[in-house]
C-alpha cells in the first residue's frame, strides 16, 4: 500500500498508517466468502488493461460487516510492465440495506398473493369436489339402504361410501388451508388444550421422540374453534416427529403472551396485515433436522413435502386454519440445529363468554306430511338427496336456484316446515335467499348445505335456533339429523 485515505478507516475502522506500515493489507478485510471472486475480477481486468468494477463485503475491525462498491484501473510502466494499482472503494451498505428491504417485500407480496390465489384454487376444487362426493356418497348410501340383509353388494357400497368419506376429509383439510373451514368460535385456554392432549400427543409419536410442555398459566384466552386448534398442534407436532425421525429428539410445546411488533408481524406467515400488540403464543420446537431456506420458502405449499412417505396438506392446513383465526405464524429453522413454528393469536377481549349453542326449537304442530323445499343449483346432489327426504317420508319440492325458490315459497310460506338451502346459487345467492325467505317468514327454518364453509351466515347460525348447517359431502344418517335438530 502506498497510499489510503483517511476515509478509509471509517469504512475499515483501520487506520491509513496502519495499512501503509504494512501492519494490515486490504485483502486481510475482504469477506471470505468474496476474497476469491475479488482477485479474479481484479485479476482478469489487469490483463486486459482495463477497469474493474465488482461489489463486496469488508469485515470491519469491529467485526461488523459493510458492502462496498470498488472501482479501479491499473497503472503500467512505459515498458509495459504492471506499475500499480489506483481505485476506490464506496460505502453502499445503505443502498444494499434498502434493496434488501425492497426484495423482501417483494418476497412477502407475491407470497401473499400465491397463497391469495392457491386459497381460492383451493376452495374452488373443494366446493365442486364436496358436490361431486355427495353424489356418490348418497347413492351409495341410498343404494346399500334398498339391499335385502347380507346381500353381496352390501360390503362394496360401505367401501364407496368409506372411500368418499376420506375423499372429503381432504376437501376440508383444503378448505381450512383456503380459510374457510367451519369454525366454532369460543373463548379457549390454549395452556388448558395442550395440557389436555399430552396423552393423545405422547400415544401419536410414540418413542420417536421426548416431548415436553413448558407452558404459561394465567394467560389471556383466545377466541378460537378447539378442534381446528387441536388440529393445528398435531400437524405441528407430527411434523416435529418426522424431522427427528432419523435420530431421536426432543420436542417442546410451549404456551405464553408476548408482544409481536410490525417487524415480526411482518416476518410472519399471514401475519403482514396484522396490527402490532399483544399476542398469545402457541410453540412447538425440535432439535431435528433443520430446513434450509429454499425449503422454508416452500413449507406451507399444499402437498410439498420433502418425504415420500407424507399425505395430505400438513403445514398448507395448519396456515389456513391460523389465517382464518386472524393470527400468524412464525417460523425459524436452522440445518442440523432444529425448528421452531410458533402460532401467534389475538386474545380474546376481557369478559367474553363461550358462545351459546342453540337450543332446538319448540314444537310445530305437524301436519300428515313434513313438506320439504329444496334449493339446490347442482342436478346430482339435488336428485340423491331428493330420494333420501322421500325415504323419510317427506314430500319435497325442488328447485335449482334461489328466484326459483323465493317464488315457490311465496306464493304459500306457510306450507314448507322446511327449506334445505344451498350456500353457493347462481344469480341470488345463498345468504340473500335466506334473507328474502326470513322477510316472507320470520320463523321460516332453514337447513343451510355447503361444499366450501359457512360463509357469511357462520355467526348468525350459533344463535338461531330455526338455523342449521349440513356441510357436503353429508351421509343419509347426518342429513336426518341435521332436519331433526330444526323439526324435531
Amino acid at each position: 500500500m502506498l497510499f489510503v485515505s483517511e476515509g478509509a478507516r471509517d469504512l475499515t475502522g483501520w487506520t491509513a498508517e496502519e495499512f501503509t506500515a504494512g501492519r494490515i493489507h486490504f485483502r486481510d478485510c475482504i469477506h471470505p466468502d468474496d476474497l476469491a471472486r475479488v482477485r479474479e475480477a481484479t485479476r482478469s481486468a489487469l490483463q486486459e488493461r482495463r477497469g474493474f468494477e465488482v461489489e463486496y463485503r469488508i469485515c470491519r475491525k469491529t467485526g461488523d460487516e459493510r458492502w462496498v462498491l470498488s472501482r479501479g484501473h491499473g497503472l503500467f510502466e512505459a515498458g509495459g510492465g504492471h506499475a500499480m494499482i489506483e481505485g476506490l472503494a464506496i460505502d453502499i451498505t445503505a443502498q444494499k440495506q434498502a434493496e434488501s428491504a425492497r426484495l423482501n417485500l417483494e418476497r412477502k407480496l407475491l407470497e401473499g398473493q400465491k397463497l391469495e390465489s392457491l386459497g381460492l384454487l383451493a376452495g374452488g376444487i373443494a366446493h365442486d369436489f364436496n358436490n361431486l362426493l355427495s353424489a356418490i356418497l348418497g347413492s351409495a348410501s341410498m343404494a346399500r339402504v334398498s339391499l335385502p340383509p347380507g346381500d353381496a353388494m352390501e360390503q362394496p357400497l360401505r367401501t364407496i361410501e368409506t372411500a368418499s368419506l376420506r375423499a372429503a376429509e381432504l376437501c376440508h383439510q383444503m378448505l381450512a388451508y383456503a380459510g374457510k373451514g367451519q369454525f366454532v368460535i369460543e373463548p379457549i385456554g390454549l395452556t388448558f388444550l395442550v395440557e389436555e392432549m399430552l396423552p393423545l400427543l405422547q400415544g401419536t409419536i410414540g418413542r420417536q421422540a421426548e416431548l415436553s410442555l413448558e407452558v404459561g398459566h394465567d394467560l389471556p384466552q383466545v377466541r378460537a374453534d378447539a378442534t381446528q386448534i387441536r388440529q393445528v398442534v398435531i400437524n405441528l407436532v407430527l411434523n416435529a416427529a418426522d424431522a427427528t425421525r432419523e435420530r431421536g429428539g426432543k420436542i417442546v410445546i410451549r404456551t405464553g403472551s408476548m408482544f409481536a411488533d410490525r417487524e415480526m408481524l411482518a416476518n410472519c406467515a399471514s401475519g403482514a396485515g396484522l396490527a402490532q400488540g399483544d399476542y398469545v403464543f402457541l410453540e412447538v420446537s425440535d432439535d431435528g433436522a433443520g430446513m434450509t431456506p429454499d425449503v422454508m420458502e416452500k413449507i406451507f405449499d399444499p402437498f410439498f413435502t420433502t418425504r415420500n412417505s407424507a399425505r395430505g396438506l400438513g403445514l398448507a392446513a395448519v396456515l389456513g386454519i391460523v389465517r382464518g383465526h386472524r393470527g400468524a405464524i412464525w417460523v425459524r429453522s436452522t440445518p442440523g440445529a432444529g425448528s421452531t413454528f410458533r402460532m401467534l393469536l389475538p386474545p380474546a377481549p376481557k369478559g367474553a363468554s363461550a358462545v351459546r349453542v342453540a337450543e332446538t326449537p319448540p314444537a310445530r304442530p305437524r301436519r300428515q306430511a313434513v313438506e320439504v323445499l329444496m334449493i339446490e343449483d347442482e342436478e346430482p346432489v339435488r336428485t340423491v338427496t331428493v330420494e333420501m327426504l322421500k325415504l323419510f317420508g317427506y314430500a319435497v319440492e325442488a328447485v335449482a336456484d334461489g328466484h326459483a325458490g323465493v317464488a315457490l315459497y311465496r306464493e304459500n310460506p306457510g306450507r314448507f316446515d322446511l327449506v334445505l338451502l344451498d350456500l353457493i346459487l347462481p344469480g341470488l345467492s345463498g345468504d340473500q335467499t335466506l334473507a328474502t325467505l326470513r322477510i316472507l317468514n320470520p320463523d321460516v327454518r332453514v337447513l343451510l348445505m355447503s361444499g366450501s364453509g359457512e360463509g357469511a351466515t357462520q355467526d348468525r347460525r350459533r344463535d338461531d335456533p330455526a338455523l342449521g348447517f349440513l356441510s357436503k359431502p353429508f351421509t343419509r344418517e347426518t342429513l336426518e339429523q341435521g332436519i331433526r335438530r330444526l323439526i324435531g
